[in-house]
C-alpha cells in the first residue's frame, strides 16, 4: 500500500486480502490521558488509524476540557462533529460543533463539511446555505473554487431528485450553474467532480454542447485523441449526438442511443436523467435495455447508501460480515427480474453472475478483507488492457484494469473520508480506481498556486518539524509528519522549477505539470508497486517474499519518477501497525535508518547528534532509490 498525502488531497493505495474476524485494538487507558490538547489530537489520530472509535472520542471529549490555540480548539470540535455525523447518526450534535467551529479559524472546512451532511440528508437548502458560508469565508482561491463548486454540486443534486420524482427540474438558476460551469472547465478541463456536474446540469438542460464539454473533459479526452479502451465505441456515439443534441428534436432512436451510449460509458445516473425526461415518448423507457440501465442506476445508488451504513456499523462493531453479503445479494435479486435472463426468477452466484454484470453494465467487484476489515470494491471498467513489467531482469505481463464510477471503494476509503484505496492486485492483474488519481495532480497544481495554502502549509511543517526529533527519539521509526511534509514540498516545488527551467508557462506549464504529476504518481504506486506483485509471482521460489506488501514497497520507490515523493507516501500513520501494509512500513523505515548509519559520511549536511530518520529529507533522490535497491534481495549484484 502506498500512501499519497499530497497538500489537502490524500490517496490510500491497499491490497485485498480474504475476509477474516473484526480487527481487535485496545482502549487506552483513563489514566494515559495526554495533557495537552496537540497531544490529544495526535493519539486521537494514532486512534483512528486502528479505527478504534471509542479511543478517538474519548481522547478528543477531553481535549474539550483543555486549553489550546483556537485552532486547535475548532480542530477538536470538527473532529468530534465527524463521528456524532459518520458514526454516530446524531445528526443535530454535528451540526452544533460544525457550526462552532465554522465561527473559529480555518472555519471552510467546517463548512464544507456541513454542506456533505446536508447533501447526504437530501437537505438542499440547508446545503447550499452552508456551501454559501463556505464560499463566504474562503480565504485562497483554492478554497474559494472549491466553495463555488458545493454550491453548485447541490443545486445539481436537487435538480437531478426533482427529475427522479418526474419533474422537469431545469429553471432560469440551474442556467446559471450551467454556465459557471462551464466557463471552470473551459478554462481548466479535468477535475473529475466539476466535469460530472456540468455534464449533469447539461443534460438536464438539454445543451448538448455543454454535456459533451463535461463528457470529454470527465475522462481527459481531447478531440481527435484515443479514448479509455473499454468505453471507445460509446465515446464515439456521444461524440456524434451531443453536438446537434436538443430534447425538442431528438427522435426516439437518438434518445435511447444517447442513454445506451451514457449507459455503456459507465455513467448510470446520467443516463436515468435522460430516460426519466417527463417529456420523451413513453417508448423510450419501454426499451429493454433502458429499462435495465434505470434499474441499475436505481439499486447502485441504494446500495452504495447500503454498504455506506453497513462500514458505519462496522467502525463501531455493531455488525458482520455477512450482512455485507446480505446486501449484495438482495441488490442483484432485485436487478434480476429487469435483465430478462432465461432460467431462475433470482440472480445466480459467483462467476455467472459476475460474467453477467461485466457484459451488461462493465461492473467489476471484490468482496473481501481490507486492511483488516471486511468490504466492497466496486467499481465499472473504462481500461481493460495488457501491459508488460520488468525489475531487475524479470518480466511478466499483467492485465491491466482502470475502474470508474465507483460504488463503494472499501471499509478505509469510507473512514479516512479524504483518503481512497486507488488499486489491488491479484495474480496476474492489477486494478486501478481511477477517481483517486484522475482530480489529484489538479488540485496540487491549485493549491501550489494559493499563496494561502502554501503558507498554511509551510505552518503545518513548522510546527510538524518542531516534533519530529521528539518523536523519534521515543522511537526511531515512528511516524513523522514533518518529515513527510517536507519530502513532499521539496518533491512538488523541484518539479515545478525544472519545467520553469524549461520554458514552459502559463496554460502550457499548467498541462505539462499536471501531466508529469499524473504519470509520476501511476509510475510507482501502480507499474511500480503492483507491478511487483506480479513479478513476485515468477522469481524463483527462493526469492519469493513472506510480506509481498513490503517488496512491492521497495519498488514502488526504487523505480519512482519522483523518488521523493514515493518515499513521502510510506511515511504515514499505520507504519508500525498489525496490517501486512503497518509492517512492510516499519521494516522500510528501519532499513533507512541502518543506511544512514552506514553511509552517515556520504549525506551532506548529516547531524549525528540528532536521530536519523527526521533528517532523511537530506538524501538526494540518487541516495533514496540507491536505498530502496539495497534493501532489496532481488537487486543484489544488479
Amino acid at each position: 500500500m502506498s500512501e499519497y498525502r499530497i497538500f489537502l488531497c490524500q490517496v490510500i493505495f491497499t491490497f485485498c486480502l480474504p475476509a477474516t474476524a473484526f480487527p481487535q485494538t485496545a482502549v487506552q487507558g483513563r489514566d494515559s490521558l495526554p495533557t495537552d490538547i496537540a497531544s490529544c489530537l495526535s493519539k486521537a489520530t494514532q486512534a483512528r488509524t486502528k479505527n478504534n472509535i471509542e479511543d478517538e472520542q474519548r481522547l478528543l471529549e477531553h481535549a474539550e476540557t483543555l486549553t489550546g490555540t483556537d485552532s486547535e480548539v475548532a480542530q477538536v470540535q470538527k473532529r468530534l462533529a465527524l463521528i456524532d455525523w459518520r458514526h454516530h447518526q446524531r445528526h443535530d450534535a454535528a451540526r452544533e460543533r460544525l457550526k462552532r467551529a465554522g465561527n473559529g479559524p480555518d472555519p471552510t472546512m467546517a463548512w464544507f463539511t456541513l454542506t456533505e451532511l446536508e447533501l447526504t440528508a437530501r437537505n438542499y437548502e440547508a446545503a447550499a446555505k452552508a456551501a454559501a458560508q463556505a464560499k463566504k469565508t474562503a480565504d485562497s482561491e483554492f478554497l474559494r473554487v472549491h466553495a463555488k463548486l458545493a454550491i453548485n454540486k447541490t443545486a445539481v443534486r436537487a435538480a437531478m431528485d426533482r427529475r427522479r420524482q418526474g419533474k422537469l427540474a431545469a429553471d432560469t438558476s440551474l442556467l446559471e450553474i450551467m454556465n459557471d460551469l462551464r466557463e471552470t472547465v473551459s478554462s481548466e478541463s479535468g477535475h473529475l467532480e466539476t466535469s460530472r456536474v456540468l455534464l449533469q446540469a447539461a443534460l438536464l438542460l438539454d445543451d448538448g454542447d455543454a454535456a459533451l464539454l463535461g463528457w470529454r473533459s470527465y475522462f481527459h479526452v481531447v478531440p481527435g485523441s484515443p479514448m479509455p479502451n473499454a468505453i471507445a465505441k460509446a465515446g464515439n456515439i456521444i461524440q456524434n449526438i451531443l453536438p446537434d443534441w436538443s430534447e425538442a428534436e431528438a427522435t426516439v432512436d437518438t434518445r435511447i442511443r444517447l442513454i445506451h451510449a451514457l449507459g455503456e460509458s459507465r455513467l448510470f445516473a446520467e443516463a436515468e436523467l435522460v430516460a426519466l425526461d417527463p417529456r420523451a415518448d413513453e417508448r423510450v423507457r419501454e426499451n429493454p435495455r433502458v429499462i435495465e440501465l434505470m434499474a441499475y442506476a436505481r439499486i447502485v445508488r441504494k446500495l452504495r447508501e447500503e454498504v455506506d451504513d453497513f462500514y458505519r456499523l462496522l467502525s463501531l462493531r455493531k455488525t458482520h460480515p455477512s450482512k455485507l453479503d446480505q446486501l449484495l445479494n438482495r441488490a442483484w435479486n432485485e436487478l434480476w427480474p429487469d435483465l430478462h435472463e432465461p432460467g431462475s426468477k433470482t440472480a445466480p452466484r459467483g462467476k455467472k453472475l459476475t460474467q453477467i454484470l461485466a457484459t451488461r453494465f462493465g461492473t467489476d467487484f471484490t468482496v473481501g478483507e481490507t486492511g483488516g476489515f471486511y468490504s466492497l470494491h466496486m467499481g465499472h471498467i473504462v481500461i481493460d488492457e495488457t501491459r508488460s513489467v520488468t525489475q531487475y531482469g524479470y518480466s511478466g505481463d499483467m492485465r491491466f484494469v482502470s475502474l470508474d464510477n465507483m460504488v463503494s471503494n472499501g471499509f478505509w476509503t469510507w473512514m479516512r473520508g479524504a483518503n481512497s484505496t486507488g488499486g489491488w492486485a491479484k495474480p496476474g492483474a492489477m486494478w486501478q480506481v481511477r477517481p483517486a488519481y484522475a482530480s489529484e495532480p489538479l488540485n496540487v497544481w491549485r493549491e501550489l498556486h494559493s499563496e494561502k495554502e502554501v503558507a498554511r502549509f509551510e505552518k503545518e511543517i513548522i510546527a510538524e518539524n518542531a516534533r519530529d526529533d521528539a518523536r523519534a527519539r521515543e522511537n526511531p521509526h515512528a511516524y513523522l509528519p514533518g518529515l513527510n511534509k517536507r519530502l513532499t514540498k521539496q518533491a512538488l516545488f523541484r518539479i515545478l522549477d525544472e519545467l520553469k527551467k524549461k520554458g514552459f508557462e502559463g496554460e502550457e506549464l499548467r498541462k505539462t505539470f499536471i501531466t508529469h504529476l499524473e504519470h509520476a504518481l501511476q509510475e510507482s504506486s501502480i507499474f511500480a508497486h503492483e507491478g511487483r506483485h506480479v513479478i513476485d509471482g515468477v522469481v524463483p521460489a527462493s526469492l519469493r517474499p513472506t510480506n509481498p506488501e513490503y517488496t512491492a514497497k521497495l519498488s514502488e520507490v526504487a523505480f519512482a519518477p519522483e523518488p521523493r515523493l514515493a518515499l513521502s507516501n510510506l511515511i504515514g500513520p499505520s507504519i508500525g501497525n498489525s496490517t501486512n501494509h503497518g509492517k512492510a512500513n516499519l521494516r522500510v523505515m528501519k532499513g533507512i535508518v541502518k543506511w544512514m548509519s552506514e553511509k552517515k559520511g556520504e549525506i551532506a549536511g548529516l547531524d549525528m547528534k540528532r536521530p536519523l530518520l527526521p533528517q532523511a529529507d537530506l538524501l538526494t533522490d540518487q541516495q533514496i532509490k540507491a536505498v530502496f535497491r539495497w534493501l532489496d534481495p532481488l537487486a543484489k549484484g544488479k
